[in-house]
């Protein structure tokens, strides 16, 4: 089948490059995208473990970790990957997002913040901050920052997603379920499109 053939493949492809970490990591990406949660992780803790000073690859490491359900693996990959490179944002971000699924807003929002500073174009940040607030109650605050994403990135489906829930929360209908239009035409496939229909026909 498609997916054993994807593995032969990556296990010849580990097999020439077992002792190169930018081999192994290169892997790590193409199992991720094929959704080989159990292989990515392998290769990216073999890739770490071949350079322990690349940052990039620490990330990656934190990454696999919480694909795998192994969120505190991932806290101590993340701030590995801080320490050897402060500026490097994407890692911020990731830990941002790690820490607000814990409940520790403050914390995830101070990251998050830090990262539009420095990146103020780095569209996933607002969507965070909207789900920060969005998780608070805050739906106003979260509707602002959904805005700022979608001004970034009109075609961001999971931000207009985000935008029509936080409008529903506030009762208003019909705004929520354009959005939820406009989330199905962008992602026709997505896995919650009849969710997402239900909710446009209980807006109605």
């Amino acid at each position: 089948c498609r997916d054993e053939d994807s593995r032969k493949n990556f296990a010849n492809a580990r097999l020439i490059g077992e002792k190169l970490p930018s081999t192994r990591s290169r892997i790590y990406l193409e199992e991720t995208k094929a959704g080989f949660s159990r292989e990515a992780l392998a290769d990216a803790k073999a890739a770490a473990e071949l350079n322990p000073l690349e940052h990039t690859w620490l990330n990656n490491l934190g990454v696999a970790y919480e694909r795998n359900n192994l969120p505190d693996s991932a806290l101590t990959e993340y701030y590995k990957a801080i320490k050897l490179n402060p500026e490097y944002i994407p890692t911020y971000h990731n830990l941002g997002i790690l820490l607000s699924k814990r409940g520790k807003y403050a914390e995830a929002l101070e990251l998050q913040e830090k990262v539009i500073r420095y990146r103020p174009s780095f569209t996933d940040a607002y969507v965070s901050i909207g789900a920060i607030y969005q998780a608070q109650k805050n739906s106003e605050k979260a509707i602002e920052y959904y805005k700022k994403a979608l001004s970034l990135s009109p075609d961001y489906p999971d931000a207009h997603l985000n935008l029509a829930t936080a409008y529903a929360a506030l009762g208003k209908n019909k705004e929520a379920a354009a959005e939820f239009e406009i989330y199905l035409r962008l992602n026709p496939a997505a896995p919650n499109a009849q969710a997402v229909k239900d909710a446009i026909k209980a807006l109605q």
